[in-house]
């Protein structure tokens, strides 16, 4: 009972740790990926990020409800209902760093063959970076 409730306060201090790069991640991909797929897949992350706020609250009502529970089984039926809150959370979120992971990569690719073409001089961006870096943190 009590090794869940760490992972779960764990887990709440992760995320709120991961509240710098969520910040930063779109402002950096909005300088870096400003075709419409880059827009979407960013666009699509800040969404389902702003529902953390609604497990964040999730989790105090059970820490605040069950903090002192005793019963086994009413603290595990607690906790499983609390993971089943979390889990479309993050498999949403998961999907979602998925995909403007693969948006980045598909960008990078079409930076270089720009380059090959002479299009562009091929140097390095600082901000690919800065997106890439974000990108790592979060995940």
């Amino acid at each position: 009972m009590q090794l869940v409730d760490r992972y779960f306060a764990a887990g709440m201090e992760g995320s709120s740790r991961a509240r710098p790069g969520r910040t930063r991640l779109p402002r950096n991909c909005s300088k870096v990926l400003d075709d419409d797929a880059g827009k979407q897949a960013v666009g699509k992350l800040v969404k389902q990020w702003a529902g953390l706020n609604k497990l964040q609250a999730r989790y105090q009502q059970y820490r605040e409800k069950h903090a002192g529970e005793k019963a086994v089984d009413a603290k595990n039926k607690a906790q499983h209902q609390l993971r089943e809150a979390f889990d479309p959370f993050f498999a949403a979120l998961h999907e979602g760093l998925k995909q403007l992971d693969k948006t980045v990569r598909q960008h990078e690719k079409q930076q270089a063959e720009q380059a090959q073409k002479g299009r562009q001089t091929g140097r390095y961006r600082p901000q690919d970076q800065g997106v890439k870096t974000a990108l790592e943190a979060l995940q």
